[in-house]
């Protein structure tokens, strides 16, 4: 019996049939655009302005060109229009940043200066396969296994070095101008946020944050741990030069210091809801007196957790003004495998300032000469928890 006979076959393959024809339909235009993407209908219907100038660049232009790094000079173009912190991360950039958020990379384990065009081991990291297996500082290193280091680019280098987990790399060093070879077995290897952590005096406690990487509370309470079993009452909290990262690190630090379900932060963006932060614990250092020092390159974390600080009247916070860096990123993977940190939104202190200063200047000035005390505008007012003056824009 056929399918035309049959009232309810009908019903059943006319769908498929339907289905199945729009599948082929959309291959097949799709193939037709990737064929011919310079046919009328085509060009005119889903061409950019952008896609038209690469066409041709590629079709008319003189000379060779390099296509990806016309694409990354244009995306970082666009981004510079933007705000000062949406920037675009290329491909072999990526995993060293990645590295730095996440407090830790794979690699042997040491800090490196190139002099003369030759790599001069300047610092091993304690406990470091490099350490184990015998490299010194002051030692020289010509040869990754069977490349030669020498007048290399700083990258390169770091390329030919690092390498997967468990992976050997042999390293051809001088050494009191002899050569000998070590082969040495690449491992994670950690990059401590907390630089110290020791009692000044009687009672009173130090801690310095260089930044704030997905390890850095951990490594934080380890410290504060430590020092209140010494008997400190009193702390010094050091953000000079910390530049910021991970705002949930800094978020779960303020916790520490607070008590209830204080406010301690909040973010909005025009595509993102008002996301509030808040104390959810007892801290272990609520009630001890404390000390916050700043300066110019204090920013991003390091002020969300000032700047939660000083609203409640928490800490008194010593220094120079700090940055002023009020904006929120996101990092998106791209399908080249670079990275775009967008901005998605603004953070604000509990009582609603937003430490982000003015960049209608330009991105050069923004970073150039920020802090000049006579020139700065003084931002808008708020009020502390206790009555105090405060201003937003750093």
């Amino acid at each position: 019996m056929s399918i035309n006979n049959n009232p309810s076959k009908l019903k059943l393959w006319l769908p498929i049939w339907v289905s199945l024809s729009l599948i082929v339909g959309m291959f097949l235009g799709f193939k037709m655009r990737d064929n011919f993407p310079d046919a009328p209908f085509f060009a005119k219907q889903n061409k950019s302005v952008f896609r038209e100038v690469e066409q041709l660049i590629k079709k008319r232009y003189v000379d060779e060109v390099d296509m990806n790094r016309i694409g990354d000079t244009a995306i970082s173009a666009v981004l510079s229009m933007l705000d000062p912190h949406s920037i675009y991360i290329p491909a072999q950039e990526v995993e060293a940043i990645n590295d730095d958020i996440h407090g830790q990379f794979v690699g042997i384990g040491i800090e490196f200066l190139v002099l003369n065009d030759t790599v001069h081991v300047i610092r091993l990291m304690p406990g470091s396969p490099a350490e184990k297996m015998g490299l010194l500082i002051g030692d020289k290193v010509i040869r990754a296994d069977q490349k030669s280091l020498v007048a290399m680019a700083e990258d390169s280098i770091r390329n030919y070095i690092k390498g997967k987990e468990n992976s050997k790399v042999t390293l051809t060093i001088i050494r009191n101008g002899l050569t000998k070879k070590i082969a040495i077995t690449r491992a994670r290897i950690p990059v401590n946020s907390i630089d110290c952590a020791y009692v000044i005096e009687k009672s009173v406690g130090y801690i310095r944050i260089s930044k704030f990487s997905t390890e850095t509370y951990h490594e934080f309470m380890t410290a504060l741990m430590s020092l209140k079993k010494q008997g400190i009452n009193k702390l010094i909290l050091d953000l000079r030069g910390n530049t910021g990262g991970v705002l949930n690190e800094a978020v779960e630090i303020a916790d520490e210091f607070l008590s209830g379900d204080k406010l301690i932060t909040y973010t909005e963006g025009k595509h993102q809801p008002k996301k509030e932060y808040r104390c959810k614990r007892e801290g272990q250092f609520e009630n001890g007196e404390l000390i916050v020092l700043s300066d110019q390159e204090s920013a991003s974390a390091s002020e969300i957790l000032m700047g939660a600080l000083q609203d409640w009247d928490r800490a008194t916070i010593m220094g120079a003004r700090s940055f002023g860096k009020g904006l929120v990123q996101e990092q998106y993977d791209l399908s080249n495998h670079a990275a775009l940190r967008l901005t998605i939104a603004r953070y604000y202190t509990p009582v609603g300032r937003s430490i982000q200063r003015s960049y209608k200047n330009g991105h050069a000035a923004y970073y150039e000469k920020p802090f000049d005390s006579s020139t700065t505008e003084i931002g808008k007012e708020f009020l502390s928890a206790n009555g105090k003056k405060l201003y937003d824009g750093g």
